[in-house]
């Protein structure tokens, strides 16, 4: 399209295929016709047109086809000089698909991480209900035989008070575990 004007001079078929339009009514069309923020538009044309080094990706922008659906787009374009005006030459690829999948894969990321939460929360309350349940019954088990134990069994006594210690020491690691997965 021609910079000052903003009128499309040429086109090809993915344009007149991707916006509804013949080539014909598609050459009497302006930059502003197919974008949905014309403000925006003509500043992004602007843009390219002072862009004297060559192609460049516009920011992600919305048109709109000839049967009025809008959809995002990337352009990517570069201008260059012909019969003394400045021409924009430009390519507008479609980026539904690609946003579509963006948004799927971060749902996706999201309800692995919720998942994941969630099995560190069950991890954690089976530590803590059933293992660490599991510990203190076993301590209070031994405690009650150390009891019961005869008065010259002082080596099952010790055995019982190292025990009942170690116990006591996987009881708390369970529960800082536990603590540590919610």
């Amino acid at each position: 399209f021609d910079a000052q004007s903003q009128k499309f001079e040429d086109s090809n078929s993915a344009a007149t295929d991707l916006f509804g339009y013949s080539k014909d009514d598609f050459l009497k069309l302006t930059v502003e016709d197919i974008s949905v923020t014309k403000d925006t538009a003509i500043t992004a044309a602007e843009k390219i047109g002072i862009n004297i080094s060559g192609g460049k990706y516009a920011h992600l922008r919305y048109f709109k086809k000839k049967n009025g659906a809008v959809f995002p787009g990337e352009i990517y374009a570069g201008n260059f000089i012909s019969k003394f005006r400045k021409k924009i030459i430009g390519a507008v690829r479609d980026v539904t698909n690609h946003l579509k999948a963006e948004e799927t894969i971060r749902a996706l990321s999201l309800g692995l991480l919720t998942a994941q939460e969630m099995e560190r929360k069950r991890i954690a309350s089976d530590l803590h209900d059933d293992i660490g349940q599991t510990l203190a019954y076993l301590k209070i088990r031994i405690q009650n035989l150390q009891k019961i134990l005869p008065k010259n069994q002082d080596n099952l006594r010790e055995e019982c008070v190292n025990t009942i210690e170690y116990t006591s020491q996987l009881i708390e690691k369970v529960r800082r575990i536990s603590h540590g997965l919610t």
